[in-house]
């Protein structure tokens, strides 16, 4: 059986593309360059980059103001 299975992935990997014909070139529609990878938006990788960073984060916690009361209405400070 099992020589039966060594066969298999042997030949699936004889018939794998490897030169790149099966992606084709797509064009982004924010800047127009020609790449391989599009998102969802139809960005490429460095647009939706620079959208992410671009983007207000939905919450930001504020965490020096609850060190600064913490210490002052510590119970154990003297």
């Amino acid at each position: 059986m099992t020589m039966v299975n060594e066969g298999r992935a042997k030949r699936a990997k004889r018939t794998r593309q490897k030169d790149g014909r099966r992606s084709l070139k797509k064009i982004c529609s924010s800047c127009g360059n020609e790449t391989r990878w599009l998102s969802v938006e139809g960005n490429c990788w460095d647009c939706t980059v620079k959208a992410a960073k671009d983007k207000a984060p939905l919450y930001i916690e504020l965490q020096e103001e609850e060190s600064e009361d913490s210490e002052s209405s510590s119970p154990f400070s003297e």
